[in-house]
């Protein structure tokens, strides 16, 4: 996300962390590896959690092609955290399929003036 910033405001946010750290302020780094060392345990935790939900994940989805009769190698899914994002990523897919299978470079999306706009 920092290179969304431009590259000269990108190198000064660079060099100021590179020169916290070599920085002889020995308070700070000391507060900085306590929170680091806190850190590690939660990633890793975070990660062993991760694993059983992306699997959960990958079965819902593989449940949900069959139930649509899906080719078993084309057919691919994801779940989302809510109406939005689903949403959104249903005009992403439907836009990406247009480009890809109709050709169609510039997609216009129609819609009432009631439609709910994430």
């Amino acid at each position: 996300m920092v290179w969304q910033l431009g590259p000269i405001l990108s190198i000064q946010i660079l060099s100021q962390v590179i020169n916290i750290f070599n920085n002889d302020n020995l308070e700070f780094l000391n507060l900085f590896d306590q929170h680091i060392s806190k850190m590690k345990i939660i990633i890793h935790i975070f990660y062993i959690l991760t694993l059983g939900i992306r699997k959960m994940e990958a079965e819902v989805v593989r449940v949900a092609c069959d139930l649509f009769h899906g080719d078993p190698v084309e057919s691919c899914g994801t779940v989302t955290t809510g109406g939005t994002e689903s949403i959104v990523l249903a005009c992403k897919a439907y836009r990406d399929y247009a480009r890809d299978v109709k050709g169609i470079a510039e997609p216009i999306m129609v819609s009432n003036k009631f439609c709910f706009k994430s």
